[in-house]
C-alpha cells in the first residue's frame, strides 16, 4: 500500500468502530529504524460525543499492518500529554 492508502485504511477501521467526525492532520513518513512507515495526528469523536485527539504510527512489515494508536479526551489529557506519547511514537524501532 501506499503510505496514503495506509493512512486511509486505519482511518475507515476507526470509522467501522463508530468513531465519527475523524480527521487527520500532520501526516509524515516515518523511519522505523531503516523501515518506511507513516505518523499522523487526529481528531475524532465517540458515539457520545466526546472528543478526542490522537497520534498514529503505522508500518506494514512482512505483508502485515502494525499500528500504535493513541488517543486521549481533548480537553485535558491529550494537551497535556500528546509530546510525551509523540517522542515516545517517534523513537519505536520494528524488527
Amino acid at each position: 500500500l501506499r503510505a496514503d492508502e495506509l493512512r486511509d485504511v486505519i482511518i475507515d477501521g476507526l470509522k467501522g468502530q463508530g468513531w465519527v467526525n475523524v480527521a487527520t492532520s500532520n501526516f509524515r513518513p516515518h523511519d522505523f529504524a531503516g523501515k518506511p512507515g507513516i505518523r499522523f495526528d487526529l481528531s475524532l469523536t465517540n458515539p457520545d460525543g466526546l472528543i478526542y485527539r490522537g497520534s498514529v504510527a503505522a508500518i506494514e512489515n512482512g505483508g502485515k499492518l502494525n499500528m500504535l494508536f493513541w488517543k486521549a479526551p481533548a480537553e485535558y489529557h491529550a494537551p497535556r500529554d500528546a509530546s510525551a506519547v509523540g517522542s515516545m511514537l517517534d523513537g519505536v524501532r520494528i524488527q
